[in-house]
């Protein structure tokens, strides 16, 4: 064969490899497809004060924080976070083409962390309905929020727990979160957790040690400049980066601005809090909180929330006034106590003096096997029950007491208040 034929031969054997190898995976090209959908399903949210009586158009606002929101109906109703939202603040969401729209606060719940808003904006799409049941470990999930003012990005990750149980404020505890390890920012808390066929899993809350709103970041680095300014090597350190850039001899001595930089950054990291504080080990990049450790409310909760505040302005739930641990694997617990393995539910730790638990006889070391007639075996599975039980409903509790054996009390339920 001529060595111009073997060529050509060889060319076009080779061709098909070549497309392939450039060509698109199916799974790349589905999850391309996703995440365009999925970025409609996300706005990016300003919270600012009022400018005041102040009408002219050079009166500045103050941006109180940035987080995300979830389009979650056709109506213009968006999910967020409650507590970076202020119930007086002025709040306009951004969607993905870029548009900007004002929007209204339906509703707050503090307790769930949830908030919902309204708006007219344009080119929303609403969140596809949630599976069924909780996702399991190792769900490959999709994360769309608005890290750091970077609109509408998209990260990857995966369920990496379930059942979290996360503090909230004084005294108080949300339950059931799903944790993952999908890549969570400032700016990101509201939005989306989806999973791989474009479904809502969740809404993104918060990472662990709580990544710091737009104003306490705000405020931490002025404190940090205001403190580093009484240090006189950093003083020096900054006029020594001003000769360099305003002289015009910065393009000459790269070496000096780099090692000047380097300085700079090194007092500015030692200021900030974070994982590894003051030390070599440090953690780069994670100067608020842990790496691969973040949460989202699992999307029936926040579904279930919303439909709340937006047929009444609030959500309105039962409390028994009582801490249980579950007893579970719990063996300390039944050999300090000495509760019989057969009996099974959760213990009372303790109970509110003013408390309906209280009124009604409940007493620590109880243990609390059914509510309303329907076994309790974990504290989540109970603070569901009571949380929809209305306030002012009498409901019939079992308890097991060392000493009298079985018990059945009546409670009467009251509404659980907001901090």
């Amino acid at each position: 064969m001529k060595p111009f034929a073997a060529c050509t031969v060889m060319m076009a054997l080779a061709a098909p490899l070549l497309n392939a190898a450039f060509a698109q995976e199916p799974e790349e090209t589905s999850l391309i497809s996703i995440c365009r959908t999925l970025r409609r399903n996300v706005v990016a949210v300003t919270a600012v004060k009022p400018a005041g009586n102040d009408p002219s158009p050079d009166a500045e606002e103050e941006i109180i924080s940035r987080f995300s929101g979830v389009v979650i109906d056709a109506d213009g109703h968006i999910a967020t976070v409650a507590d970076v939202l202020p119930a007086d603040a002025e709040v306009r969401v951004r969607v993905l083409d870029g548009r900007v729209y004002a929007a209204k606060i339906v509703g707050r719940d503090l307790l769930s962390n949830i908030g919902v808003l309204q708006t007219k904006a344009e080119g929303l799409r609403p969140v596809l309905p949630p599976p069924t049941g909780e996702p399991p470990v190792g769900t490959k999930v999709i994360a769309v929020g608005n890290p750091f003012g970077l609109y509408h990005s998209v990260a990857e990750g995966i369920i990496s727990g379930t059942g979290r149980t996360l503090a909230a404020g004084k005294e108080r505890l949300i339950r059931g979160m799903l944790q993952t390890t999908a890549p969570i920012n400032p700016g990101d808390a509201g939005g989306l957790l989806a999973d791989r066929r474009g479904r809502f899993v969740g809404m993104v809350s918060s990472t662990f040690g709580r990544a710091p709103s737009h104003r306490r970041i705000r405020g931490m680095i002025t404190e940090a400049i205001r403190t580093l300014n009484k240090d006189p090597e950093f003083r020096d350190l900054m006029d020594k980066l001003g000769r360099l850039f305003f002289s015009g001899l910065a393009g000459e001595n790269t070496e000096e601005l780099q090692n000047t930089l380097e300085k700079l950054s090194e007092k500015l990291e030692d200021r900030l809090p974070g994982p590894g504080r003051g030390s070599r080990e440090r953690m780069k990049g994670a100067p608020f909180g842990a790496q691969g450790i973040n949460f989202a409310v699992p999307a029936d909760r926040v579904l279930s929330i919303a439909r709340e505040l937006i047929r009444r302005g609030r959500v309105v739930r039962g409390r028994l006034g009582a801490k249980v641990l579950s007893l579970f694997k719990a063996d300390y617990h039944r050999m300090k106590y000495r509760i019989p393995e057969e009996v099974q539910g959760v213990l009372v730790l303790s109970v509110d003096p003013e408390g309906p638990a209280s009124r009604a006889g409940i007493r620590p070391l109880d243990v609390i096997r059914s509510y309303q007639g329907e076994a309790v075996r974990t504290p989540d599975a109970l603070m569901r029950k009571v949380f929809e039980t209305g306030p002012g409903t009498t409901v019939k509790v079992t308890v097991w007491r060392r000493g009298e054996g079985a018990l059945s009390l009546e409670v009467l339920i009251e509404e659980m208040k907001a901090e």
